[in-house]
C-alpha cells in the first residue's frame, strides 16, 4: 500500500498504481491516505501538535463506505480537511506571492498558450514520422497511426483520461500540499487561486488532446477492433478481451501518458526532481533556491524538447534501436524499439524544420 500511495512518476508504473489504488478496500484506502499525511509531516519536520491529522470522523466516512461511488466521495472529503490542515509557513505565503507576481499578469497566460500550442505542429510531424517508419520495419505492436481515429476510440481515451487525471497530471503526486490555503486574507487566496486556475485550465485542455490522439493512435496502429474497445470502455472487457490486447490497452495507456506528459512539459525530470528535494532541505534552501530558481521541471523539459527535436535525437534513436533494443529483456524489447522510432521520429522532424 505503501508503495501504491506514492508511487513514482514513470508512465508505466504510474497508471498501475494508480488503478491498483483505486481497488483497495476502505480500509486500504485509509492507510493509503494516512501514509501521504505521514509524508507531508516528514517533509514539514512537524511534530506532535502540529503533526496533520485526519479527524476521526473523516477516517470513519471512509471506512464505513459500502459503494466504490460513496468511497471515492468519502477520500475527497478527507482530502478536503486535511487542505484546510496542512500549515502554510512564511516560506510559502512568500513564495506563493512571488508566484503571483511573477505568473499573475496577461502576458503570463498568453504565453502559456502559446508554450504548448508551440509543439503541437511539430509532435503532428513526429508522429507521421514515425508511424511510416513503424508500418515500414516494426513486426508486431507498434505506437503511431496515421488518418482518421475512430470515434469510440477517443470516448475510450477520454474516459481513461477522466478515470487516471490526477496521476497524469501531477505524475503521481498526491496533491494534498499543493492545494491547501497559503493566504488568510480572502482577497489574496482568491487571486492566487483564480491564478493557478487559468493557467491549469490552458495546460488540462492540452493534456487532454495529446492523451486522447496518442492512446487512440496506439489502439488504431495495433489494430484493434471498436468492438473490442467499446466493451473494454464500458467495463465489459474482462470477458472478452484476450491477455495480448488487454497488454496493448495498458500499453497504450502508459504511452499516452507520457506523450501528454511531454507535451506540456510535465514529464519525469531527474533533475528536477533533485533540485525540488535540495529546496525542501531546510529554510536556507528553500529560499536559496527559489530565489536562484524557481521553477525547476517546466524549463528544463522545455529544454528538454529542444534537444530531442534536434540532431541529438536522431543520435539518440539510432542507439535505443541498437545497443538498448540488445540488452532489453524479451518483453521490453518491442517497447524499446517503440522508443527508439520515436527518438529517431522526434529529431528527423524538429531538423527538418531547422533546416
Amino acid at each position: 500500500i505503501a508503495v501504491v500511495a506514492t508511487a513514482g512518476t514513470r508512465a508505466g508504473q504510474a497508471v498501475q498504481a494508480m488503478r491498483l489504488l483505486k481497488k483497495l478496500s476502505p480500509a486500504g484506502q485509509l492507510m493509503a491516505l494516512q501514509k501521504q499525511i505521514d509524508t507531508i509531516n516528514t517533509d514539514m519536520k512537524l511534530l506532535g501538535d502540529n503533526k496533520v491529522t485526519l479527524s476521526p470522523e473523516r477516517a470513519k466516512d471512509i471506512t464505513s463506505s459500502d459503494t466504490p461511488e460513496g468511497l471515492e466521495q468519502a477520500v475527497e472529503r478527507a482530502k478536503m480537511e486535511l487542505y484546510n490542515k496542512v500549515p502554510s509557513r512564511w516560506v510559502d505565503k512568500w513564495n506563493a506571492w512571488r508566484y503571483l507576481s511573477m505568473l499573475g499578469n496577461p502576458k503570463t497566460h498568453i504565453r502559456n498558450v502559446l508554450g504548448n500550442a508551440i509543439f503541437v505542429p511539430v509532435r503532428g510531424m513526429k508522429n507521421v514520422i514515425g508511424a511510416t517508419i513503424e508500418a515500414a520495419t516494426v513486426k508486431g505492436e507498434r505506437s503511431k497511426a496515421i488518418g482518421k481515429l475512430p470515434k469510440v476510440f477517443k470516448e475510450f481515451a477520454a474516459k481513461e483520461f477522466d478515470a487516471n487525471r490526477e496521476v497524469i497530471d501531477a505524475g503521481g503526486k498526491e496533491n494534498i500540499e499543493r492545494n491547501k490555503r497559503v493566504f488568510k486574507s480572502r482577497l489574496l487566496e482568491g487571486m492566487r487561486k483564480a491564478n493557478s486556475f487559468g493557467l491549469e485550465t490552458v495546460d488540462q485542455k492540452f493534456l487532454k488532446a495529446a492523451y486522447v490522439k496518442s492512446f487512440a493512435g496506439y489502439l488504431k496502429a495495433n489494430k484493434i477492433s471498436p468492438a473490442i474497445a467499446s466493451a473494454a470502455m464500458n467495463g465489459a472487457g474482462d470477458q472478452i478481451v484476450d491477455i495480448k490486447t488487454a497488454k496493448i490497452i495498458e500499453n497504450a495507456r502508459a504511452y499516452a501518458m507520457n506523450e501528454a506528459q511531454k507535451a506540456t512539459y510535465r514529464d519525469y525530470s531527474a533533475l528536477a526532481n533533485a533540485l525540488n528535494k535540495f529546496k525542501k532541505t531546510n529554510a536556507a534552501t528553500a529560499v536559496l533556491g527559489e530565489g536562484l530558481m524557481p521553477f525547476t521541471k517546466t524549463p528544463i523539459n522545455i529544454l528538454k524538447r529542444g534537444v530531442e527535436y534536434s540532431p541529438v535525437g536522431i543520435l539518440k534513436g539510432i542507439k535505443e534501436l541498437t545497443n538498448d533494443v540488445k540488452k532489453a529483456d524479451d518483453d521490453m524489447k518491442q517497447q524499446t524499439i517503440i522508443k527508439g522510432i520515436d527518438s529517431m521520429a522526434s529529431g528527423l522532424s524538429g531538423t527538418a524544420i531547422l533546416v
